[in-house]
Order: structure tokens, then C-alpha cells, then sequence
């Protein structure tokens, strides 16, 4: 399917991977948390080999392929670029010694706690043994965005669902610890503080003073958007529609974030 849509792009997929931080995935597909880091190694393995070999075949613990000519094959040589989604410290460091691109979740954290996150990934990096052909070293992070004509517009239809999605998300991912009560964590450890965190007190006010959010008119977003490359993000994942953001706000956020802040980093 992967290689079928790099073709279609004309060579521009990107190829993200992840082990899933949620119970609603987790449970149900069946699958063991305990077991979601291995298995996402090997599929990496299943997934490179089957690009890139003429006639491949496995042989491991969660995947059997016998010998086949596994058709079609992506347009990019060697293959499309690797990403891996990472919420904690370990899997920056992971994603780095695996040569995968960095696709890092923070919702909520400041462009300063990012800064050091990718500083873990970087340090990784140096001794990367890829997972696939070569080192993707880029750093992507993924935040909320809504940029309007004024600050004030922009906090009027932005607040409630900024609000809305960061206390979902990690409702979501706490809900993990929830299921697995009385087990081992294991790298899922960090859900158990995701779940006891109390998110009542926590206002766009807050989020929007710690730059965790990109919310403003477009002079404020190109501010916001300097801290993220400072922190050293390659790119930045814009969520422009959180939850409730009416139709054509959203539309006006995406004109005015391409005609203004976009040409600012050319």
C-alpha cells in the first residue's frame, strides 16, 4: 500500500511507523504493549526487505513470509524516507539510533523541553545503525496551530479546542495505564503519570505563555515558529482543525499561514 501511494505522489511519501500509545489501538487490535517494541522492529525489517529485495522472504517471531517477489516496488531509491513517532525521552533516543526520522508529540510541552528532546535524538544519531538503507535526520514535532487576522480572533476560535484536544490526548494516552492496572509498565511507564495528571487547571493562557501552541495573528505565529526552529525542528506538523474550529476559520488560518508565515522561512 505504501509503495503503491509513493508512486501515485510521484516519489513523496514519507514513511511514518509508531507502536501506538493509546488503549483504543492497543486493545483493539490485540495487541500486548509489552510486545509493541519488538514487534515494531521487526515490522521495520518486513517492511525495508520487502522493498528492496528482488525475492524476499522472513522468517521471525511475528512475521512469516515465504519466498515472494513482492510487487509493486516504490519510485525512491532505496526506499521512502523512515519516520517514527516518539512521545518519551527513550524513544528520542531510539528513533536516533535507528536513523529514523523524529516525529515528536508535544502537546503541551514548551519549545524549551523540545529543545532537549531533540538534543537526545541528535546525540543518537551520531552513532546510528539504520534500521533501513540510510539516516533520516530530520526532526518533525507536532503542535496546534490557528493563525487570524488578529491575536484576539485567533484566541476566540482557537481556545476552546486547543483546551479540548490537549486534555483528550492525554486522557488517551493515560488510558493505557488504566488497562494495564497491576502490570509492568515496561516503556509505557510514562502513561501512569499521564493518567494521575490532574488537567483542570490547565488553561490556553498557560499553554499559549509556554509556546506550546502556535495561536495568533501572523506575526505572532512567525514568533512561535523561530522558537521551534531555535529548539532544532527540521518541520513542524501543524493541527489546524483540534476539534471545533468552525469550516472557514480554518480555511482562513491555512491562506494566512501560507502567504505569510510560510514565505517568512524560505
Amino acid at each position: 500500500m505504501a509503495a503503491v501511494l509513493d508512486i501515485v505522489s510521484d516519489g513523496r511519501l514519507e514513511f511514518g511507523t509508531g507502536r501506538s500509545s493509546t488503549r483504543d489501538e492497543l486493545e483493539g487490535f490485540g495487541i500486548d504493549p509489552q510486545e509493541t517494541r519488538p514487534m515494531w522492529e521487526e515490522a521495520l525489517d518486513v517492511v525495508v526487505g520487502a522493498w528492496t529485495t528482488d525475492v524476499f522472504s522472513w522468517e521471525g517471531k511475528y512475521f512469516k513470509v515465504p519466498p515472494r517477489r513482492v510487487h509493486p516496488k516504490p519510485i525512491q531509491r532505496p526506499h521512502p524516507p523512515l519516520w517514527v513517532a516518539s512521545t518519551n525521552a527513550g524513544s528520542h533516543e531510539l528513533a536516533g539510533r535507528k536513523g529514523l526520522g523524529l516525529l515528536s508529540f508535544t502537546i503541551g510541552v514548551p519549545p524549551s523541553e523540545l529543545a532537549e528532546r531533540i538534543a537526545i535524538y541528535r546525540s543518537a544519531l551520531r552513532e546510528a545503525k539504520p534500521a533501513g538503507k540510510f539516516v533520516n535526520g530530520r526532526a518533525a514535532t507536532f503542535t496546534m496551530v490557528h493563525c487570524g487576522e488578529t491575536n484576539a480572533e485567533a484566541r476566540r476560535n482557537a481556545a476552546e479546542s486547543v483546551i479540548w484536544y490537549f486534555r483528550r490526548s492525554l486522557e488517551l494516552i493515560g488510558s493505557v495505564a488504566a488497562w494495564q492496572e497491576g502490570r509492568d509498565l515496561g516503556s509505557y511507564a510514562y502513561t501512569q503519570g499521564l493518567r494521575d495528571l490532574d488537567t483542570g487547571g490547565v488553561t490556553f493562557d498557560m499553554l499559549d505563555e509556554m509556546g506550546a501552541v502556535i495561536v495568533g495573528d501572523p506575526d505572532r505565529c512567525i514568533d512561535r515558529v523561530r522558537q521551534y526552529r531555535a529548539a532544532g525542528c527540521d518541520q513542524l506538523l501543524c493541527l489546524m482543525q483540534p476539534h471545533a474550529i468552525p469550516p472557514a476559520a480554518v480555511m482562513r488560518s491555512i491562506e494566512l499561514f501560507g502567504a505569510h508565515v510560510i514565505p517568512a522561512f524560505r
